[in-house]
């Protein structure tokens, strides 16, 4: 989400300069722009090069913009717009709140009526959207049990989400928030006469918390009894040492393969210092467990400067300081976490148990 998006040709803005809808049609055909909703466009050659997620925000963009940013996106938008970690893309547009034409939504548009949480909403990139935790529900409440966990795994992370970088109040009422242009306001370097002399500090947008008591409380409001109750067993088993979907999967498959509850981000260290924090830890067993995602090796903020051969390098050698230690350590990727089987086998090799009493005090489902 970070690219810059395609400039947005919207039919009613061209209309001053003499083009119609009919010639905007006319070049669509031609190859020259690609339509994506009616009445808006950009060029084909923006479009090709865009990314699946710039063409994915730029529809949320238009669709709130059809709607007169009257309604907040929802669940799958709104996570998607915070970065919060999604089993796929959406495919359309999920938006909070009752429609005017009888609850009918339009294409590529789902509305999703309140169920009793009292919820906040935020701009993210100029576009209204529910806060994490109530993002986070909203797709906990229809998803599997295991993405419903690797969401709220990631709300309860104390790391910064990639849509709290963007992330500021929303006021319904301040249309030029919205608008094509930006007011005129110091961040575009823009001052009145009386602002010149002025030193006061502008306040820096702090997003809202997102601990365990802020989720318990929003669960809480929820009207359904039945939803309230899955969403507090997904909320006991989410912790927020986890930080990737795969490492919350795996923790999923763990309980319902029936391993031992490990400790998460366990610290080590020898006599060179740190070695670092593990992905789960067994104590008694002395195992240390690893999932290998693809992120740590081809995303910036896990490479921090470095190559990925040079990050498998360093990898290599924090595993040979924790066998120094006298520690087992199994390591497993995602084709793994999908193959129950594959993940069990691993585990048992290490040395660790398994048992038919649940102590994770769960449903097996």
């Amino acid at each position: 989400m970070s690219s810059p998006l395609p400039y947005l040709i919207r039919a009613s803005d061209v209309a001053v300069h003499g083009i119609g809808v009919v010639e905007l049609a006319r070049r669509a055909r031609q190859g020259r722009l690609h339509r994506i909703r009616r009445g808006f466009y950009v060029a084909r050659d923006e479009w090709e090069r865009a990314s699946s997620d710039v063409r994915h925000e730029l529809f949320l963009r238009i669709a709130c913009e059809t709607t007169s940013y009257a309604f907040p996106l929802y669940g799958l938008s709104g996570a998607f717009m915070l970065g919060l970690p999604l089993r796929e893309r959406p495919t359309a547009a999920h938006l909070a709140g009752v429609a005017t034409n009888g609850g009918r939504s339009q294409p590529g548009m789902i509305r999703h009526e309140p169920d009793g949480r009292n919820r906040q909403v935020l701009g993210i990139k100029g576009l209204p959207c529910s806060g994490p935790v109530h993002a986070a529900l909203d797709v906990a409440i229809g998803e599997s049990f295991e993405w419903a966990v690797a969401v709220m795994d990631r709300v309860l992370n104390t790391k910064r989400l990639d849509g709290e970088l963007v992330m500021g109040d929303w006021n319904a009422l301040d249309r030029c928030q919205v608008g094509p242009f930006a007011p005129a306001r110091r961040p575009q370097g823009w001052m009145l006469p009386e602002e010149l002399t002025s030193t006061d500090p502008q306040p820096a947008f702090v997003p809202p918390a997102r601990d365990r008591a802020q989720m318990e409380r929003a669960v809480s409001q929820i009207r359904s009894g039945a939803r309230r109750t899955r969403l507090e067993t997904i909320l006991d088993f989410a912790d927020g040492n986890a930080m990737l979907p795969g490492e919350s999967l795996s923790r999923v498959m763990m309980h319902r393969l029936g391993f031992p509850r490990p400790v998460l981000q366990q610290e080590f260290r020898d006599r060179a210092g740190l070695i670092g924090y593990t992905d789960f830890w067994w104590k008694p067993w002395r195992v240390v467990g690893e999932f290998d995602g693809t992120a740590k090796y081809l995303k910036p903020e896990y490479l921090t400067g470095r190559t990925p051969s040079e990050v498998v390098i360093a990898e290599k050698r924090r595993e040979d300081r924790l066998r120094r230690l006298g520690l087992m350590v199994v390591r497993w990727t995602w084709a793994d976490v999908t193959a129950p089987g594959r993940l069990a086998d691993l585990l048992r090799e290490a040395g660790l148990p398994v048992t038919q009493v649940r102590q994770w005090s769960l449903p097996e489902t």
